[in-house]
């Protein structure tokens, strides 16, 4: 139950803000984190955004060199993963 209504509302917001890089790294990034920490497994958040980012560079490796929005999403993030601890 706390699952799908977390996954309804990402959704929702994701739809509603519009798919951006940020947009859908932060719903991709929230939903997996969200469902390891029901599963009662430690989270290892750096291994979770290497694994975010090389996802996306799958689907398209163009990424890495054309979209800046990409870089700095995924690079905002790490700093904050870095320096927050």
């Amino acid at each position: 139950m706390k699952f799908s209504l977390a996954l309804a509302s990402i959704g929702f917001f994701t739809l509603l803000v519009g798919p951006q890089m940020s947009v859908l790294r932060a719903s991709v990034f929230g939903l997996l984190a969200y469902s390891i920490l029901l599963s009662g497994r430690r989270m290892r958040a750096f291994a979770l955004l290497v694994a975010i980012a090389t996802g996306f560079v799958m689907m398209d490796p163009l990424i890495l060199n054309y979209d800046v929005s990409f870089q700095l999403s995924f690079l905002a993030v790490f700093g904050l993963l870095f320096f927050g601890d």
